[in-house]
């Protein structure tokens, strides 16, 4: 299954990254229900995964209710 991190707006506007999971066709399948939170066991796997936040810069963001999974 594939994930990535995305920006997600709640009902009250607030936005946080959140990994999102799709299904086959590439579809949005599920939403984590918290924020990420960004911890690492050294500076590097926090580089890593701030990397991969940087992407969901690019990528419209998800409005909580769009997805039965949130």
């Amino acid at each position: 299954m594939k994930w990535n991190y995305r920006v997600v707006s709640d009902k009250d506007g607030m936005l946080g990254v959140h990994e999102v999971y799709y299904d086959r066709a590439g579809e949005v399948d599920f939403i984590t229900s918290e924020p990420i939170t960004i911890i690492g066991e050294d500076v590097d796997s926090i580089k890593a995964q701030m990397a991969m936040i940087q992407d969901a810069w690019d990528s419209p963001v998800i409005k909580e209710g769009n997805n039965g999974s949130r």
